[in-house]
């Protein structure tokens, strides 16, 4: 018998310890005795493994060759444009940095939508995929009948399922492609995608601009009538006040009050030199005296009044006057630095209206590609081959245990022929 030959003698160590597991007098046996034991099983029955392995591959092949539908792909790469947003609002943005003291963050002005997000949105439009759909047939290619339920689902369904668009994670490129069993179709469907892709981009950023324009006319509008009542302000303080620069007036003040403060401490030394050499009585000394007490005047009115030509400025009023000065010199500048920016984004969006700018670029066009993209075929055939084997050593090792067990007399081999109830079944299977 096979079973007493040498080569077996593992194999009946392993029914021994099996035995013995059973009546708990010994240990299960080690892995390499079960891995023998599965390569006998598997001996003993390869025919079998390679006729079931055979025909599965077989079968897998006839399926995919012959029944399964292939699929062709076409791709196209697509560089939006820079974000338009930028168009209406880079400009102001940048004169939210330059105006700092104003408070106005750089990212107030960020909220627009994304090029390529706005691309999307035009692509998965129910409008937008039903266009497509109807200009090239393909409910009838896809063989939905209009009156069955769903028919909208599920013929919008299968058309996501075969046209893709997607953005890659490191770039900002937009990736469209179709699979259709017609490679001539698949590059016409997204020939016409961009086609008309571009077409209602270009009318939504048109739109865009041209409600970016009215936004600035009528902010370039407002923003003059309040430039020049603040210009108005600023020259009415001006005239009030007798001020053209207070900074510059009030430097002017400081150093013609120090030169008339030298001239008055040099008019007195004079005159009390001429007093002590020849007495206060003299002519001398009273024209000394006058010429001290006109410098004293004069410094004193230029202290408390400042020059009567508005060269210089009172210096207990300078403060206020030069802080208020201040306030009003800085909202004038605002508002020129908002006026030359809406001015700026007014011409750009007049250039987005006229079309001039903001097209999206094809980077990568799509062409006829006649090579099968589905079904896998190697792959397929390879996963049908690896399962049935697995399926083939697995009933292999069934079928061993139950024969060693039948030949004892085990527990296991009466428990089957309860369940099944015809043993001859079994016996032809092995």
């Amino acid at each position: 018998m096979i079973s007493s030959s040498p080569f077996f003698i593992l194999p009946n160590r392993l029914i021994q310890g099996r035995t013995s597991l059973e009546n708990d007098n010994k240990a299960a046996p080690e892995f390499v005795d079960l891995l023998l034991w599965v390569l006998l099983a598997c001996a003993k029955r390869w025919k079998g493994i390679l006729i079931s392995a055979f025909i599965a591959v077989f079968v897998t092949s006839i399926i995919v060759v012959y029944v399964l539908d292939e699929r062709f792909e076409s791709v196209a790469v697509v560089l939006p444009p820079k974000s338009s947003k930028g168009a209406a609002f880079e400009g102001l943005e940048a004169l939210g940095k330059n105006l700092g003291s104003l408070g106005l963050a750089g990212g107030f002005f960020s909220s627009s939508e994304e090029e390529t997000d706005i691309m999307l949105t035009v692509l998965e439009s129910y409008d937008f995929q039903r266009s497509v759909i109807n200009r090239f047939g393909l409910d009838t290619v896809y063989e939905f009948e209009k009156g069955k339920p769903y028919f909208e689902a599920d013929l919008l369904k299968k058309y996501r399922k075969e046209f893709k668009a997607e953005t890659n994670d490191n770039t900002s490129f937009l990736e469209i492609s179709m699979r259709d069993a017609n490679p001539a179709r698949a590059k016409a469907v997204v020939d016409t995608v961009l086609k008309m892709l571009d077409s209602a981009y270009v009318s939504i950023k048109v739109n865009q601009a041209s409600k970016s324009r009215n936004f600035f006319e009528d902010r370039i509008r407002i923003n003059k009538k309040t430039m020049d009542s603040l210009k108005a302000e600023l020259q009415a303080f001006q005239t009030k006040n007798s001020v053209l620069d207070p900074k510059m007036q009030l430097e002017a003040s400081v150093k013609q009050l120090l030169e008339m403060e030298q001239q008055k401490e040099s008019a007195y030394m004079r005159w009390q030199s001429e007093c002590q050499v020849n007495g206060c009585d003299g002519s001398t000394a009273k024209k000394l005296k006058a010429q001290y007490r006109n410098i004293a005047d004069t410094y004193e009115q230029l202290k408390k009044k400042g020059s009567s030509s508005g060269a210089s400025i009172n210096l207990r009023s300078a403060p206020a006057l030069l802080r208020e000065y201040e306030e009003l010199l800085n909202e004038v500048r605002i508002q020129e630095a908002i006026n030359t920016y809406l001015r700026q984004m007014y011409e750009q969006s007049l250039l987005e209206e006229m079309d001039k700018v903001g097209r999206f670029e094809v980077i990568a066009k799509p062409w006829l590609n006649n090579k099968r993209v589905s079904p896998p075929r190697t792959a397929v055939v390879s996963s049908v081959l690896m399962i049935d084997l697995i399926f083939a050593v697995l009933i292999c090792c069934f079928l061993e245990m139950y024969l060693n067990d039948k030949q004892r007399g085990g527990s296991r081999y009466r428990l089957l022929a309860n369940i099944f109830g015809q043993l001859p079944v079994l016996k032809r299977l092995v």
